[in-house]
């Protein structure tokens, strides 16, 4: 089954947008698997100070949201993930040489975007580097 499932998203897909959709799907669930409740991190002597102070400015910046529109509280930005690397993605976007217009890239189903994210700058590089050479 799982065979299958791979050769049809080859079809799809084409090799090399398959693999930009497993290593995306992979540093998703680095960043899902790696966060820690808020208020663990805020105890923890582990955590720098100005990380803390981060979480508990986004802490105060949703109770001001929540208390300005009178809404309950949602479970949101309940998480934090800290990051080994300095941005959460790289974005890559490309034009024709002569034109300032982003080109898009588009995936079946999901649609067609400006540019393409990569939560590895090797990977952002790569990509880059690929299209560069396409002209």
């Amino acid at each position: 089954m799982v065979i299958i499932r791979t050769l049809l998203l080859l079809t799809l897909f084409g090799c090399a947008k398959t693999s930009y959709l497993f290593h995306q799907s992979i540093g998703q669930l680095k960043i899902f698997t790696k966060s820690k409740e808020n208020s663990k991190l805020l105890k923890s002597v582990k955590v720098e100070q100005k990380v803390k102070d981060k979480i508990l400015y986004i802490e105060e910046l949703k109770k001001y949201f929540f208390e300005y529109w009178e809404k309950d509280v949602a479970p949101i930005y309940t998480k934090t993930t800290i990051l080994d690397q300095k941005a959460v993605t790289y974005l890559v976007i490309t034009s024709d040489f002569h034109k300032i217009k982003a080109n898009k890239e588009c995936f079946p189903f999901m649609g067609c975007f400006p540019y393409l994210g990569f939560f590895n700058l090797e990977h952002a590089k790569e990509y880059a580097k690929d299209k560069e050479s396409e002209g």
